[in-house]
C-alpha cells in the first residue's frame, strides 16, 4: 500500500514525545521529516505530527492478535516503522523506550503535521 500522507519519518527517531491522556492527543516531534509531495526530499527542520479527536484508540504489543485500550501498552514513541490510513483508522507500528514493538490503531482521528519555526 503507498503512503497517503504527504510526509514520512523514515529512519527518523522522535525527539520528544507528548500524550495528553484527558484530551486525546498525542504529539510526536522530529528534527526531520521526508517530504513526500518533493520527490521524497529530506527536509532537516523542526516539525510535529499530532493525532488527536479520536473516536476509538487500541494497542497491541508484538505479533499478538488481541487489542487492549490505548494506554494497556502504551509507552514513549521513539520511532515510527509504519503509518497506514485506511478508511478513516490510522494504524502504526511503532517502536518504544524499552524496546516494546506495538502496534497503534486510531478510529477517526484528526492528523496534523507543522513544520516549526
Amino acid at each position: 500500500m503507498t503512503n497517503q500522507f504527504n510526509y514520512a519519518f523514515d529512519d527518523e527517531y522522535v525527539s520528544k514525545f507528548c500524550y495528553d491522556i484527558d484530551n486525546k492527543k498525542m504529539e510526536l516531534y522530529y528534527s526531520a521529516y521526508y517530504d513526500l509531495q518533493n520527490n521524497d526530499t529530506f527536509i532537516e527542520k523542526a516539525c510535529v505530527f499530532i493525532i488527536k479527536n479520536w473516536d476509538v484508540a487500541k494497542s497491541c504489543l508484538g505479533a499478538e492478535e488481541r487489542f487492549y485500550d490505548l494506554k494497556k501498552h502504551l509507552g514513549i514513541i521513539t520511532i515510527i516503522y509504519s503509518m497506514i490510513l485506511k478508511d478513516e483508522t490510522l494504524e502504526m507500528f511503532v517502536d518504544t523506550v524499552g524496546g516494546k514493538c506495538i502496534t497503534l490503531i486510531f478510529t477517526n482521528p484528526e492528523l496534523e503535521f507543522r513544520e516549526l519555526l
